[in-house]
Parts: structure tokens; sequence; C-alpha cells
């Protein structure tokens, strides 16, 4: 989705081996909501902007469940890469499989800072989600920016040998 207002709502369905994104809402603004989706082999879960994105409208995106293969990731691990203004609320997203060599799968959220009067905010909540990946609780699986208001719970990772523990404090940026 791309220069158009409004809103999308996805329910269930398949996606497989999306070169930018399964989901890119890039110039766009209104309401996304992403629900039971699954993915394999795919860049990137979710586009929003670009890093440090000051421009646009305030976006609000929704992701419920899914579950997304991490064995397609962009070099830079990020996949979600959320870079505007608004809030993202993402509850129980399973990320399994194994990233490409040397990459550390990551939820991103880095809008730029507006300069404008009144600001557009940005705000996520990120609950109970699952990165299944081996080694996940050695990184940083949440990359926030230090001014986004961050609700952070019950998100679990996986040790060496598989088993669920706690991830790493969400770095903050």
């Amino acid at each position: 989705v791309s220069g158009m207002f409004g809103f999308f709502s996805s329910v269930g369905g398949f996606q497989g081996n999306w070169g930018q994104a399964n989901f890119c809402v890039d110039n766009a603004y209104g309401t996304f909501d992403i629900t039971e989706s699954n993915s394999e082999g795919s860049n990137r879960l979710l586009m929003a902007g670009n890093s440090g994105d000051v421009t646009g409208a305030p976006v609000s995106v929704n992701i419920q469940g899914g579950r997304f293969a991490v064995n397609g990731l962009n070099s830079d691990g990020n996949l979600i890469s959320f870079n505007r203004p608004g809030p993202i609320t993402i509850k129980g997203l399973h990320i399994d499989g194994t990233p490409p060599r040397g990459v550390t799968p990551a939820i991103s959220i880095q809008p730029g800072k507006p300069s404008h009067t009144p600001p557009s905010v940005a705000s996520a909540i990120i609950q109970g989600v699952s990165f299944f990946t081996p080694g996940s609780y050695n990184w940083s699986t949440l990359l926030v920016k230090s001014w986004v208001g961050l609700v952070s719970q019950g998100n679990v990772c996986s040790d060496n040998v598989g088993y669920a523990v706690a991830c790493l404090a969400p770095s903050r940026n």
C-alpha cells in the first residue's frame, strides 16, 4: 500500500518469499490490521516508512497472532521495520526458523522525532511474542527509540537447545 488513504485488514492466509515485505505501508495512513498471517522465506513481515521517518500522517498497525519464519530475512534482521509516527501493537506473534548466517532477527521501531508542534507520537505494545529462533535469548529482539512509549510483556526467546526463556530487555537508542 503506498500513497493512499484508508485502511486494510488481512485475516489468515500465507505469504511466501516476498522481496521487500509481506505488508508495506509506506506513504499510506490509517489503521492496518494483520491477523493470523503465516509466512516463509520473506524479507520482512512489515515495512512502514524508512528509519528516522518524520514525514506523513500517523499510521496505526495491529498484528494479532500468526507466524513468521526468519529464513529469508534481510541482512539487517528487522522482521518488522516500523518507522512512522503512530501506534503499533503486536500480540501473540510466533517467530521461528533459522535466520541467514550472521543475521539476528528483531522487531525494530525507529520513527524520527518530529520537530513540529504538536509532535506526532509513537507507541508500541509488544506482548506474548515468541522468538523461537536458535539462541535468540542472546540478542536484543526489540530495537526501540528511547522516546517511543513502550509496553513489552510476556515475550519469550529460545536458548541454544530450544527451551523458552526470558528475552533480553529491549534495546533503547
